[in-house]
């Protein structure tokens, strides 16, 4: 007998580190499988997020497409007061001389100020549930035009000639 009491003892501390190790690596498990699930919940709300920010992006894609269309620049600069060019016309630096017959614009007629719904122009009116406010344009501001300086033809420019690369 004692021989085996002598065995036992000496596989004693070996078993109590054995059942440490287990235990230690038991913990370590539950804590990587922890941090592993809540990494798992931090990115399906990042992809979630990423698909609400995709949709935003293309519904501001959108709205920037319809804001630079033709139409609605056109209409725009009416509101503003801008009028449709004539002909153009052409300044030569080097000569001083105007190629094309310079003419003035029309005059822009004023714009008539509706509403939304396009009754009763002094009433306030709300934006309709789930349209988008946009924002008002304020009238063009006045410009008056000073006449053009003239260059005469014989005169020589004062800062030397330069060529555009590839000229």
């Amino acid at each position: 007998m004692l021989s085996f009491s002598a065995s036992t003892a000496r596989r004693t501390p070996f078993v109590a580190v054995v059942v440490a190790l287990l235990a230690i690596g038991l913990v370590g498990q539950l804590l990587l499988n922890t941090s592993l699930q809540r990494g798992s919940f931090v990115l399906h709300d990042m992809q979630i997020e990423s698909g609400e920010l995709d949709e935003r992006v293309q519904v501001l894609e959108e709205e920037l497409a319809r804001l630079e269309s033709p139409s609605s620049l056109a209409a725009r600069a009416r509101l503003l007061g801008m009028v449709p060019s004539g002909a153009p016309v052409f300044l030569q630096l080097a000569t001083g001389s105007v190629q094309g017959t310079p003419t003035a614009a029309p005059t822009p007629t004023p714009p008539v100020p509706t509403t939304a719904a396009g009754t009763n122009p002094g009433a306030a009116s709300a934006p309709a549930a789930g349209a988008a406010a946009t924002p008002a344009l304020s009238p063009a501001p006045t410009v008056t035009s000073a006449p053009a300086p003239t260059v005469p033809a014989d005169s020589a420019p004062s800062t030397p000639a330069t060529t555009a690369p590839g000229a």
